[in-house]
């Protein structure tokens, strides 16, 4: 359903060979899809001829591939000037595998020969279309030559029969009496020679135009060549520039991989002093301890390696060739190590255990903390509000233990005012009357109503330890 804006038999002239939908295959509507959303269909590819060839392909495509770049082109909608955006493709090194070298020379020789032979091609095609772009030319100036020649014709036929008229008037005139001959040829002269003063004007300064018209080209000329050039250099900056971008990511991943040889290093390292330290009871070579215990023994140890690594396979032969007796203790010795190990472990992991717990129950508390603080703020706001409107004074709040981690503690605390002379305390059995805390307590259900959305609500006896006076508040509120 998607076909090109332009047949790609009028775009082989500029060196374009296909479009990048021609080189996709796929299920119809995943190609009609990419077609929809990126026009490949009217995206064509080409080849190194189309790099030279910028200026003469035709302005509705706005986007194409040569060999090694990606062009897209824009035309400004008020101005109408062309901006163009060179991008460099490139290569393609998604897959890897072995090579055929003999196999690629062939191809490259025969490759070679197709291109002479397309090369000889196109140069006797360049000649003939030279021969006929000489010939078209030629055919042009005669067909403009013609042209002229007929209006020239025709001016003549015209200003013939002016000539025949005006004469057959003048002679009507002058047998009249009405003109004198002589005076109008005099002023004919003189007009006339006004006329090619004016001329003579008119032709010096088209001379001037034209070389104003001969400058504006040699300095285009100039420009072009220039910007050529210019765009030759940038090409080459760019490839310079990835060349350098691939060489600095090259050094990024060797020294991404010693620094984990260095890292690695220096484990195995950490690993084997560790080990010596277990062997040594932690005595390293620094303490004092380790050496008055163990100067001896490594005094009779070689200094040299190669020698430390031969004692230590006769070593290790030799406790090869123990008895069963004395092997039967070094296995004794492992059993012991081992199960030492475990029970470390064993007591090492309750304290871990522990420690990941608390951790666990901090990030529980910083995540519902503020939840939970933030919803007895609501609940004080509305709290404060209802008791203002009943001329007292209430307030709600968390009540916090000295030990955060006692979370029975917890609990909400209401403290109420009910008169000025009194202060504000917390709401409690022994402090407040019946009929206070029963207002206290309305007050404090009437604050949840807007936190719980529900289709109605049921109070029951609420009234039965109120005062009048105190019942009657909160029916107004």
């Amino acid at each position: 359903n998607f076909q090109p804006l332009v047949p790609i038999q009028s775009l082989k002239p500029y060196g374009f060979w296909g479009f990048v939908v021609d080189q996709i295959e796929g299920p119809p509507p995943v190609v009609n899809y990419l077609c929809h959303t990126y026009q490949l269909h009217k995206i064509p590819i080409g080849d190194r001829k189309t790099n030279s060839m910028q200026d003469q392909i035709p302005a509705n495509i706005q986007s194409y591939f040569s060999d090694t770049h990606h062009y897209v082109v824009r035309v400004s909608k008020y101005s109408g000037e062309k901006s163009s955006r060179i991008v460099i493709v490139r290569q393609s090194v998604l897959l890897a595998g072995s090579t055929n070298n003999a196999l690629i020379s062939e191809y490259r020789k025969s490759i070679t020969k197709e291109v002479d032979t397309i090369n000889k091609t196109s140069n006797n095609l360049a000649e003939q279309k030279a021969v006929m772009e000489a010939a078209e030319r030629e055919i042009n100036e005669l067909r403009s030559q013609k042209r002229t020649l007929d209006q020239e014709l025709q001016s003549l036929r015209t200003g013939r029969a002016k000539l025949k008229m005006r004469k057959e008037e003048l002679d009507a005139f002058v047998k009249e009496g009405t003109i004198d001959p002589e005076m109008e040829k005099e002023k004919a002269k003189q007009k006339t020679a006004k006329l090619i003063v004016g001329i003579s004007k008119d032709q010096k300064n088209v001379k001037g135009y034209l070389k104003d018209y001969q400058d504006s080209l040699v300095r285009s000329s100039l420009c072009k060549v220039k910007l050529s050039l210019v765009q030759a250099v940038l090409k080459k900056k760019q490839q310079e520039s990835m060349e350098a971008t691939k060489k600095v990511e090259d050094y990024k991943r060797m020294l991404v991989n010693a620094e984990e040889n260095i890292r690695t290093a220096q484990r195995e390292f950490k690993r084997a002093q560790e080990k010596a330290l277990k062997l040594t009871e932690n005595l390293s070579p620094k303490d004092a301890a380790f050496k008055r215990r163990y100067e001896q023994l490594f005094a009779a140890l070689p200094n040299d390696l190669m020698a430390l690594d031969v004692e230590i396979s006769q070593l290790t032969a030799r406790a090869d060739c123990l008895a069963g007796g004395r092997m039967s203790v070094l296995e004794e010795y492992e059993k012991t190590k081992k199960l030492i190990a475990d029970l470390e472990r064993d007591v090492a992991d309750p304290e871990r255990k522990t420690r990941e717990l608390r951790e666990e129950m901090e990030g529980q508390r910083a995540r519902w903390m503020p939840q939970v603080l933030e919803l007895i703020n609501r609940i004080n706001n509305n709290f404060t509000t209802f008791f203002s409107l009943m001329k007292c004074v209430g307030e709600v709040s968390l009540e916090v233990p000295e030990q955060k981690t006692e979370y029975s503690k917890y609990g909400i605390c209401v403290k109420v005012q009910f008169r000025e002379s009194s202060k504000l305390q917390q709401l409690g059995p022994h402090t407040q009357s019946g009929g206070e805390r029963a207002v206290a307590t309305a007050i404090y259900m009437l604050s949840l109503q807007e936190l719980t959305m529900v289709p109605f609500r049921c109070v029951d006896e609420i009234n039965q330890v109120h005062y009048l006076c105190l019942f009657k508040k909160p029916c107004r509120i």
